[in-house]
């Protein structure tokens, strides 16, 4: 074989290997960026509830009926599939808690309490008022674009931390808790199919329910580490063939990205 069947030989292969990168998705695992609770989050508490730093929320003696409480922050593009991770920890209960509903991170198009939001879809929790059962929490989902709310119906230690995914890919909203930050050991977990496929706008923090219901059942609680999947953009590579040794770019692309950053690069082209 002469050397010029041999360079065009190789220039051939490597043009098919390219042609492949081009047309294959390659996706980059990413990391958990913590929010800054502190940046962009905007609070509406007229009853004083809510006490917050860049991590953590207190929420202080919330009650079932209260109206408009909740801690926000508009991420003004709308916002399709994400990963959340968050921690949660119970309340104490018994009698006074009977009922008490709350939400803990939650998405919609409107800027109200749970009952007032909509579209609305939202992870949070609730305690039984079934007094056999010691008022145990339990989680709760809700969904208003199909007018209901469900839960999984496991109950939940009292006054205890809790390790939380909530995730969306297209019309299915995952919901699990654990009970190691690892997320190794899943203590519930419950999922919806069927939600509303629209972008959301606005995320919420410790948002109060106020569905006119035991106005009086109230709670303490805490939520933290409130985290989205993030990933940074590979080095772009550089191919060099001979025997011009031409260098090829090879520039990485953005996928779907879930509350305006990059959850992965998928798909390669070249540059001239």
């Amino acid at each position: 074989m002469t050397n010029k069947k041999i360079r065009y030989n190789r220039m051939l292969i490597l043009f098919l290997i390219l042609l492949l990168l081009v047309n294959i998705p390659i996706v980059f695992g990413g990391d958990w960026v913590i929010e800054d609770l502190t940046s962009g989050y905007v609070e509406s508490d007229a009853s004083n509830r809510i006490v917050f730093n860049e991590t953590q929320v207190n929420i202080t003696n919330m009650e079932r009926g209260d109206n408009n409480i909740y801690l926000y922050k508009d991420f003004v593009d709308p916002v399709t599939d994400f990963k959340l991770r968050f921690d949660f920890k119970t309340p104490t209960t018994g009698i006074s808690q009977s009922y008490f509903r709350g939400g803990l991170a939650g998405w919609s198009n409107s800027l109200a309490d749970i009952n007032g939001a909509s579209p609305l879809i939202c992870a949070g929790f609730y305690v039984s008022g079934d007094g056999g059962a010691g008022y145990p929490p339990r989680l709760l989902f809700w969904n208003d674009t199909v007018g209901n709310t469900t839960s999984s119906g496991t109950n939940l230690a009292e006054n205890t931390w809790y390790y939380c995914n909530f995730n969306r890919t297209g019309s299915t909203i995952v919901y699990e808790i654990y009970t190691d930050a690892e997320r190794t050991s899943l203590k519930t977990s419950h999922t919806v199919t069927g939600v509303i496929t629209t972008g959301f706008r606005y995320f919420y923090v410790a948002q109060s329910c106020d569905d006119g219901i035991q106005d009086t059942a109230k709670a303490t609680y805490y939520t933290r580490n409130y985290a989205f999947l993030t990933v940074t953009a590979p080095t772009n590579p550089q191919v060099t063939y001979t025997p011009s040794a031409t260098t090829i770019n090879l520039t990485w692309t953005k996928g779907t990205n879930a509350n305006n950053t990059v959850i992965r690069y998928e798909y390669l082209w070249l540059s001239e």
